[in-house]
């Protein structure tokens, strides 16, 4: 089916997805498959269909089908089921889809039902409530590539509560998420690696304005909402480019800035003024770019080719805070604190964004003798990029490696992190950071995974690797956190948690994880594994949210198929 394009100042059509199963149900005790039981799902109109996103630039059209792989979540007064695609119907506008795992007995008839697409987004949810769109963590790979829209194509069935049985009329599903479709070009040699999407944003009196990150799927009530969402790029090689970004339906206000990530620059396109714009679900949205050409953001790029170090602005006091306003002073404090300077007592802000692509990174504060005291503001601003610690062992690892009596607030974190070594000594390794101790992280969140690959021990955390006599209030993990043992003594462990991977002494207040990629890859030696901590060591805990039960939220001896699923308030 084709769908012709209707201009409204940017170009909008109808949405086209793509989406994989989870594969994580559980089979019922009498596993036999006594029959097989189909429901037909439609995709008829711009607003119910489901698409296999392929864009013709020639002809302005799109076509609409249904995909491989393809699953939704069903949750109704019999229980939550799942339905996955049939094989030979991939190509159709109206896909059978037949129920995983089904037995004797099962249901042929639900009641009250509502919906959720793509299954593995629902992996958590056992309940409608309890389901939930976020568009955190976005990667492409290759170009004009619109696979990484399998997983936030999001399409329910729930403006009333339905009866569904076998052999009825086709159901037809909503959509609840946009596309913006970008097309730029980059000076000639420059190939993008991340593209930050910018707005103004404000949650308050009523008319929030912003992208929305995040939003319940039962009453559409908004969870979280920013002035930008992100996009990481893999597998790009002209300068030239074609991406798309996943976004929900937002109010957009004034402009919209386009922040294109190279190896070694950070270039900026700026959008007409936008007047109380609406993005509606279900249609895609050609950004208006136009001939406007990308221009190069000066001292926001951290690579192995950034100037050399400068020095601050401000007095380092708490009125006159230090001013990491580049990359340049960033790399002062990098350096400073590598050097022993601990900066003890001294504030800091972050004025700006930055982007950091080092071949190696060397966190804020490497170890304990080389740590940060400082108290450092990051007031909004966002790191993206990516963190690696290369060839060069950092046993503390993240944005700060070790940070004690000191403090880290208001940073966003949106730079995948991975800490790869054939040391065997103990790593901590954190989204933000890797160590604290009798410090404070206030209000910092996280975006994309958190990964340690280590021969040793280790302590592994969305948000902190290790925390003692820390206090963690107010952050959020969306990102997967994700730990390989390869140790073979069985002496060894790895404390992991979408928060902190331990916490001694600390109290967590108002944290979320919203992220069910929280696992451990091995058998050997002690592994604990929790939605929220790995190794719980304080009895201190308020007003957090995991996806979880609560049996998950802490670590336990770890099990295959041990995962964060959904939880509620603690």
């Amino acid at each position: 089916m084709k769908r012709q394009l209707v201009w409204m100042g940017a170009a909008l059509f109808g949405l086209c997805l793509q989406t994989g199963c989870d594969g994580n149900d559980v089979t019922p005790e009498n596993n036999e498959v006594i029959e097989e039981i189909i429901l037909k799902v439609s995709g008829e109109s711009k607003e119910e269909t489901r698409v296999n996103f392929m864009y013709d630039g020639g002809t302005q059209t799109m076509s609409t089908t249904w995909s491989s792989g393809d699953a939704f979540k069903l949750y109704s007064t019999e229980g939550v089921y799942k339905f996955q695609l049939k094989t030979g119907e991939e190509g159709k506008q109206i896909g059978s889809f037949s129920l995983v795992n089904a037995v004797q007995g099962s249901p042929k008839r639900w009641n009250n039902c509502r919906t959720f697409f793509p299954a593995s987004k629902a992996i958590a949810a056992s309940s409608w409530e309890q389901c939930e769109f976020t568009i955190a963590g976005q990667q492409q790979t290759g170009n004009d590539n619109t696979a990484h829209l399998t997983e936030y194509g999001f399409m329910t069935l729930k403006d009333a509560p339905y009866t569904i049985g076998t052999g009825g009329n086709p159901i037809n599903f909503q959509h609840e998420a946009a596309v913006f479709r970008i097309e730029a070009t980059l000076p000639a040699g420059e190939t993008p690696k991340e593209l930050t999407l910018k707005t103004a944003c404000e949650s308050a009196g009523g008319k929030d304005y912003g992208f929305v990150l995040s939003k319940k799927a039962s009453d559409g009530s908004i969870l979280e909402i920013s002035d930008r969402v992100s996009l990481k790029l893999d597998g790009f090689t002209n300068n030239n480019f074609v991406a798309y970004l996943t976004v929900l339906p937002s109010l957009l206000k004034d402009e919209l800035a386009l922040d294109i990530c190279t190896d070694k620059k950070v270039y900026n396109i700026t959008s007409d003024p936008l007047v109380d714009y609406i993005i509606e679900a279900g249609k895609v949205y050609k950004l208006a770019l136009g001939a406007k050409t990308p221009t190069p953001l000066s001292d926001v790029s951290f690579t192995d080719e950034t100037v050399a170090a400068s020095s601050f602005a401000g007095i380092g006091i708490e009125s006159d805070p230090y001013q990491v306003n580049s990359a340049a002073t960033l790399k002062k404090l990098v350096e400073d604190v590598a050097a022993g300077n601990a900066y003890a007592g001294a504030y800091f802000e972050l004025t700006t964004d930055l982007y950091i692509n080092p071949t190696a990174w060397t966190p804020i504060g490497i170890d304990l003798t080389n740590s940060f005291s400082g108290h450092f503001d990051g007031k909004g601003h966002t790191i993206t990029g990516k963190l690696v610690n290369g060839s060069t062992y950092q046993g503390y690892f993240g944005f700060f490696g070790a940070v004690t009596n000191g403090s880290v607030s208001n940073l966003s974190m949106a730079a995948p992190i991975e800490l790869s070594s054939t040391k065997t000594t103990t790593a901590y390794l954190g989204g933000v950071v890797g160590y604290a101790s009798s410090s404070s992280i206030l209000n910092c969140s996280n975006v994309y995974a958190v990964k340690s690959d280590f021969l040793g021990s280790a302590y592994v955390g969305g948000i902190v690797g290790y925390a003692r006599s820390t206090p963690i209030d107010g952050c959020k993990n969306y990102g997967g956190v994700n730990a390989i043992a390869k140790y073979t003594d069985a002496s060894n462990f790895i404390y992991l948690g979408g928060i902190a991977g331990e916490n001694y002494a600390s109290l967590l207040h108002r944290n979320k994880n919203k992220s069910t990629d929280i696992q451990v890859t091995g058998t050997e030696g002690v592994l604990l594994v929790g939605g929220l901590v790995g190794n719980k060591l304080s009895a201190v805990f308020s007003c957090n949210e995991c996806l979880g039960a609560l049996t998950s939220w802490f670590g336990d001896r770890y099990q295959s198929t041990h995962i964060c699923n959904m939880g509620h308030l603690f």
